[in-house]
């Protein structure tokens, strides 16, 4: 031995033991999976169907989206003619009315009525 084991006094074994094997079975080692790889090409048709398949989606909504904004624009701008010509049929009756409210017989009858008598008339009655 050596002398720092003999100076400590330990003891150490002088054989080496065989190691204490378990009472138990081993356990079994569960079998790798192989993991499968898909091809290059394989995982690109299928990236490409599901963009596809998205954008055919999303072509489809705005079109049904867009068409129903178009009715509506439509709808809209068929009522605003309808409107505009019935304004235009009404402006057209009123113009009507102040014309023929505007005429110098009308004006000379209702001032008749009413008992105006025209300037340049009043004058030359004063003087006589």
């Amino acid at each position: 031995m050596s002398a720092v084991t003999e100076r400590i006094g330990i003891a150490l074994p002088e054989e080496r033991q065989a190691p204490l094997r378990p009472s138990t079975t081993p356990k079994r080692q569960p079998k790798r999976q192989v993991e499968r790889r898909t091809a290059p090409l394989a995982g690109a048709v299928g990236y490409l169907a599901r963009l596809g398949l998205l954008s055919l989606v999303f072509v489809w909504a705005s079109a049904g989206v867009s068409q129903y904004f178009f009715e509506q624009a439509r709808h809209a701008g068929i009522s605003a003619n309808a409107r505009a010509q019935s304004a235009e049929g009404a402006l057209a009756g009123l113009r009507r009315d102040v014309d023929r409210l505007q005429s110098t017989d009308r004006m000379a009858t209702w001032a008749a009525l009413n008992g105006f008598t025209a300037s340049y008339l009043a004058l030359n009655e004063k003087s006589q």
